[in-house]
């Protein structure tokens, strides 16, 4: 096997090629979880690896609260399946909470005790089931003596890196922060406002599971839906030191199957290593998707100078990619209006007659699944 067998068998592990899923929790669940900081990007990201999926449908799992839009690692909104939640939260959150923890009292003053009056006006706000937006939220911390908008330092004092550290984005960081403890996540929208429920609230608090057993189960989700992938791909995507991917993937033994390509070890579920025919096709990915951002090495399904194209920032803001037989030729954008949508094609290379038709038939999907055409 070459490197170049690579995106092939990732089309289908990922779900993209071959087999659907009929639920939106099927999806998620087989995923382990999926980036989602772009809402409407994540819908699609879902309804694409379904049958005759629609957006209308995936909101509906969100609101009958069998996915759930939450911050369970890498400080980035993911979908999860709301019955991995808690367990998923347990692993991977810890570490990110002290490091948030750290820098929110040295760039925002947020002491302990500040936090601590954070949470009790949050959960009075919340409690009873009760969905507010960020604005709401806001409200309500500053009607109970909490500043929202920084603590009056220098804005040169602030990490450029890091997006919830700004002077401007003092209450962000609270609600963050009270995320990574579980006690807030996203509930359902209001209109197009996201609104904040109470976690435990939203998703009721399921028995503990060993660590042991949560890190078998995180790799062996991640590299059956991701692989082939390596142990640096999933240390990247779920923010865990290299001696737990490590235990996760000697705890899960024969259900993975490990590929040696080109000099580098790859691990995928056991099974799903083997290469099979799969006909040509073009796909519509959404900004974020998991076959792109879930991987630190992309060039098996990328060329290197294309990385500028979907990422022009080089902030990690990933834009939607057109994808030919698992490699990235493109990108696009949409534009809605009465009578439709209109997706607006940007071709890294010039596309083939075959691919162009291809990618109209693509269109044609993504308009069915806005349109809640099924």
């Amino acid at each position: 096997m070459k490197s170049s067998d690579l995106a092939q068998l990732r089309l289908r592990n990922q779900r993209i090629a071959g087999k659907k899923f009929t639920k939106p929790e099927e999806v998620v669940a087989y995923f382990g979880a999926m980036q989602a900081q772009d809402y409407l990007g994540a819908l699609w990201a879902i309804g694409l690896r379904m049958e005759q999926a629609t957006e209308k449908a995936i909101e509906k799992a969100l609101a009958d609260r069998k996915i759930i839009r939450m911050w369970p690692m890498r400080r980035t909104l993911h979908v999860v399946a709301c019955e991995d939640a808690w367990w998923m939260h347990a692993l991977m959150t810890p570490g990110l909470l002290k490091n948030m923890g750290q820098r929110g009292e040295r760039f925002y003053g947020l002491t302990s005790p500040v936090l601590e009056r954070c949470r009790n006006l949050v959960t009075k706000a919340l409690t009873g089931d009760k969905q507010m937006t960020r604005a709401q939220l806001y409200e309500a911390l500053e009607k109970g003596g909490v500043r929202i908008r920084g603590d009056g330092r220098p804005l040169s004092t602030v990490p450029s890196d890091d997006p919830f550290l700004s002077t401007t984005s003092r209450g962000l960081h609270i609600l963050v922060h009270l995320a990574h403890e579980g006690l807030i996540c996203f509930g359902s929208r209001a209109g197009k406002q996201q609104t904040f429920v109470l976690f435990q609230e939203w998703v009721p608090k399921t028995k503990s599971i060993p660590r042991e057993q949560a890190l078998e189960e995180l790799v062996v989700r991640y590299f059956t839906s991701h692989g082939p992938a390596t142990v640096h791909d999933l240390m990247w995507w779920s923010g865990l030191p290299g001696r737990d991917i490590k235990k996760g993937i000697e705890l899960a033994g024969v259900r993975l199957e490990q590929l040696e390509i080109e000099g580098k070890t790859y691990y995928c579920g056991n099974g799903t290593g083997k290469l099979a025919k799969t006909r040509k096709r073009v796909d519509l990915l959404p900004p974020f998707d998991e076959y792109i951002v879930a991987y630190r090495d992309r060039s098996a399904v990328m060329e290197t100078r294309h990385n500028r194209l979907i990422n022009p920032g080089g902030n990690g803001m990933l834009s939607a990619v057109i994808v030919s037989n698992g490699r990235v030729i493109g990108g696009w954008k949409r534009t809605i209006t009465k009578s439709g949508v209109t997706i607006t094609p940007k071709w890294f290379t010039k596309p083939t007659l075959e691919e162009r038709k291809s990618f109209e038939n693509s269109v044609a999907g993504y308009s069915a699944f806005l349109m809640n055409v099924v």
